[in-house]
């Protein structure tokens, strides 16, 4: 059986942020994007701070029209108005 054996943090990351903004919150800071990586990633795993990587996260998503800023510091997805 094969499979894939290791997963992109920005992509891992990216799920996680676009799973919990649809679940929990229509508008999210980075700060709270923080929070969820740590809940949802192992630091150890990773190559990048977490902070690092939520900042990267934001922008993938945003880069990808899939979340937009509203305001400094706060983020919205697309479709979520």
């Amino acid at each position: 059986m094969y499979g894939i054996t290791e997963v992109p943090a920005l992509f891992l990351a990216t799920t996680i942020v676009e799973f919990r903004m649809r679940n929990e919150a229509t508008v999210a800071t980075k700060s709270q994007v923080v929070q969820w990586l740590r809940d949802g990633l192992v630091p150890s795993d990773l190559d990048d701070f977490i902070e690092s990587l939520a900042g990267r996260a934001i922008g993938s998503l945003c880069g990808q029209k899939l979340m937009v800023k509203t305001e400094a510091r706060k983020y919205r997805l697309t479709d979520s108005q």
